[in-house]
């Protein structure tokens, strides 16, 4: 069965998802939506929140806080999940 979920980018990040109305995937705010094979698991968010911090590290010129931030947001649980959509071998 499908779920519905949200799109949109990482909370601080350029064109974030404020501009679609707020939220997040697992929120149950008013967004648009879309339809999902799967339903999103919290660690999305998570990835997304430490991604924004990122990007923060990165604008400010703290280069070497983004890359530990970026391999933090290599979640093991968050490619699974994705692969399970899409495959292992898809690119």
């Amino acid at each position: 069965m499908r779920e519905n979920c949200t799109s949109g980018i990482a909370p601080g990040a350029p064109g974030n998802r404020r501009s679609y109305g707020g939220g997040h995937m697992n929120s149950h705010r008013s967004q648009p939506s879309r339809l999902c094979l799967r339903e999103p698991i919290p660690e999305i968010e998570n990835a997304a929140a430490i991604l924004a911090d990122a990007v923060n590290e990165h604008l400010a010129g703290r280069r070497s806080n983004a890359a530990e931030l970026l391999a933090r947001a290599e979640m093991p649980s968050v490619r699974s999940w994705t692969e399970s959509l899409w495959g292992k071998m898809a690119l």
